[in-house]
């Protein structure tokens, strides 16, 4: 997306750590649904690269990231994860339309990265449902299983 340089990152004053290398994705088992359509796909990116953009769009050009995930790694994803979302578990849906509110896509597939402190890569991204996506936010995994364990233990009951 944006080109690589050598400058030094102002913020950090040094460059980043070179992402590790992708492990191959490994078919899991299928999902009900079938496979992503393509059409999801794309609309996955589009997002993705846009938010990957705005939020970090200093960083990006300070650092010379790339987003390097393209349609065939979300659908070996989908497979590898039989369609279910990588936190929860739960089943991904892709569920659009004008007249759906915002609970009808709760479950929809979301492009994560598992460290958010670094881009969009192939080694650190996953698929999982909209809700979760949006109360990791910017914690870490072990952050949000935390504060989710705590949320659980105050309403059991």
């Amino acid at each position: 997306m944006f080109p690589k340089h050598n400058r030094t990152c102002l913020r950090c004053a040094g460059l980043p750590e070179p992402e590790p290398e992708p492990e191959p994705i490994e078919p899991g088992p299928a999902s009900t649904l079938g496979p992503l359509p393509t059409s999801w796909l794309r609309k996955l990116l589009r997002e993705s690269r846009f938010r990957a953009a705005a939020l970090d769009r200093r960083r990006f050009h300070e650092a010379g990231y790339e987003f390097d995930v393209d349609l065939d790694h979300c659908a070996a994803l989908w497979e590898a994860q039989g369609g279910r979302c990588a936190l929860s578990g739960l089943e991904m849906t892709w569920a659009r339309g004008r007249g759906l509110d915002r609970a009808a896509r709760l479950q929809n597939a979301s492009l994560d990265r598992v460290d958010s402190s670094r881009n969009y890569s192939r080694a650190n991204t996953q698929l999982v449902c909209m809700a979760p996506n949006m109360m990791k936010s910017s914690f870490t995994t072990e952050e949000l299983v935390r504060f989710a364990r705590g949320i659980v233990a105050r309403h059991a009951g």
